[in-house]
């Protein structure tokens, strides 16, 4: 066994150290009499940034194989100049939104017919309150995005040597040089004291709100989980969210296990020493239940977000009260509770195609 000061030790801490991924897994230099060896390597730092590997003959009187394979590249959106207008309810004025929850007239929602209009009633007054209070933010996509890591400070550092590089270029002069050289290590060094700070914080804050973590390494990462078009039946790619989950659709009820005519479990019988008839909901177990919610978290299909939830917890909590009384009078929940945003998460093969794996294959 080779020592921690062999040549090829350190190759393979250095890999171990970068994180790097060795897509070739098969031998790659073939000679008569000879043992295969796997010579020829990729690396890359992200797993799926190389597909359909394919091993193909030697050219010439070489024995190396040749390699074809594909890497996954990416390019800045068509829409990158566009403003997108986002609600920013980090910065929303609860105190004039909790005045106007007041007028929801908690009698008339306790006397409608029907839990679904009394669930319409209620998130069509949210949604006026909310228009009327929480200011728009709008994002635009631009080729340059910001970096979190650098602050005022290191952007005024970085384009007063940005200044310095073309006066010298203009005049090449050994004065002009030095103060560029000057401008370059001031900048890299407050650069360096930015990223720490931008970390420490991030540090601090990742224990109160996760996502801050996971939006993190994703801006470090080139290849996504997400998936974005997946070939149909006929070989065609699904170009929005509706095809490609009708695909999916249509391939999971293909795999599906019907067991047909298979017993079912038996199961054993419970002694009941009481029933549950009825549940009751108090405005303070409401309320309990709302700040337990993270106000972090993305909203769901209503477009509620859980931290204007958990701001006016103490103001909703009675017409929400209402609501649930209402739904479980009824036995019925309104159409907006049935709904959920599905985001399929790509494992691994290829993104594009749908590939059987398992026992079901």
């Amino acid at each position: 066994m080779a020592g921690p000061n062999n040549p090829a030790s350190k190759f393979l801490e250095t890999i171990r150290n970068k994180f790097l991924h060795q897509h070739l897994r098969q031998p790659t230099r073939l000679r008569e009499n000879q043992i295969p060896s796997l010579l020829d390597l990729i690396f890359t730092n992200e797993e799926e940034m190389i597909e359909d590997i394919a091993y193909l003959d030697s050219i010439g009187k070489s024995d190396h194989v040749g390699i074809i394979f594909k890497m996954i590249c990416y390019t800045n959106p068509v829409n990158k100049n566009i403003n997108v207008r986002k609600l920013n309810f980090q910065r929303g004025d609860y105190e004039a939104i909790k005045e106007d929850l007041y007028t929801i007239d908690c009698d008339f929602l306790n006397n409608i017919d029907g839990i679904e209009n009394a669930w319409t009633y209620f998130t069509e007054h949210l949604q006026t309150i909310i228009e009327k209070h929480i200011p728009v933010s709008r994002v635009q996509h631009s080729s340059r995005p910001h970096n979190p890591e650098i602050d005022k400070e290191a952007r005024a550092a970085i384009a007063l040597k940005r200044r310095k590089w073309y006066k010298y270029l203009n005049s090449k002069t050994p004065e002009n040089f030095q103060s560029y050289q000057a401008a370059r290590n001031n900048a890299t060094k407050i650069i360096k004291k930015s990223k720490y700070k931008y970390e420490e914080d991030l540090s601090l804050k990742i224990n109160t709100n996760p996502k801050l973590f996971w939006s993190r390494a994703r801006s470090k990462t080139k290849t996504k989980s997400t998936i974005g078009g997946i070939e149909a039946g006929n070989g065609t790619i699904t170009t929005n969210n509706e095809e490609t989950a009708n695909v999916l659709n249509t391939f999971f009820a293909s795999v599906f296990v019907n067991d047909g005519d298979l017993p079912l479990p038996v199961f054993i019988p419970r002694q009941v020493n009481s029933l549950l008839t009825d549940i009751f909901i108090s405005e303070e177990t409401v309320f309990k239940a709302i700040k337990r919610i993270n106000p972090n978290k993305s909203p769901g299909p209503d477009n509620l977000h859980p931290k204007f939830i958990c701001e006016t917890a103490d103001v909703i909590k009675k017409p929400l009260s209402i609501i649930y009384r209402k739904s479980l009078d009824e036995s019925t929940l309104p159409k907006d509770w049935n709904r959920a945003i599905v985001t399929p998460i790509f494992k691994k093969e290829q993104k594009k195609k749908l590939i059987i794996t398992g026992p079901s294959a």
